[in-house]
């Protein structure tokens, strides 16, 4: 009996110094998670971003900061945004865009996302993809704007098309209390 219960101890004993040299890789990158109607109509995409959500809506990009605060997640001196001492909204907004109709998703995921919004298998939404590339086609005439998600950021770029005009191009930050021209070009944009 005591060879039973110290073989049991010694691997209760293994087992708990395997489990601390095992190690989990977490990437919170999640791409451009296509909307196929678990959002409001105006919302294209969304992914996610160390500190919140962004929300791609059809003329603008919406920065939703949550302040994780007292969760474990960040101390104070990483929380964004007032407001309801939950979160906070600031958006890049285009200036006279055209109305998109047309958008084209690159890139899927292997994995998918389910939504189900209550007990109404109308409000249900299975195999929702992401994409790393989501294209809004004619912002403005011959400009198309491209996303693109990487591992920890979200990059944008205008394709000026011949004939398209670049200083079409313009964009109002709302939801901002200063916005700052850094030195080194950087903008500094304070919530």
């Amino acid at each position: 009996m005591k060879k039973i219960l110290l073989f049991c101890f010694s691997l209760a004993i293994a087992q708990f110094y395997i489990a601390q040299e095992m190690t989990y890789h977490y990437n919170s990158t999640h791409g451009l998670v296509e909307n196929k109607g678990q959002w409001p109509e105006q919302v294209v995409s969304q992914t996610k971003f160390d500190g919140g959500k962004l929300w791609v809506e059809k003329h603008r990009l919406a920065f939703h900061f949550m302040n994780y605060e007292g969760h474990g997640i960040f101390d104070s001196s990483h929380a964004h945004g007032q407001g309801d001492g939950k979160g906070y909204v600031m958006a890049m907004e285009l200036i006279s865009p055209n109305n998109t109709s047309s958008t084209t998703r690159e890139f899927p995921s292997k994995q998918y996302f389910n939504f189900f919004l209550g007990n109404d298998t109308k409000k249900w939404w299975s195999e929702v993809r992401s994409y790393k590339e989501t294209t809004l086609h004619e912002i403005y005439p011959n400009i198309d704007w491209k996303l693109v998600a990487l591992q920890d950021q979200l990059k944008y770029e205008f394709i000026v098309h011949p004939d398209g005009n670049p200083k079409q191009i313009q964009f109002e930050i709302k939801g901002a209390s200063k916005i700052t021209l850094q030195k080194n070009g950087d903008l500094l944009i304070k919530t």
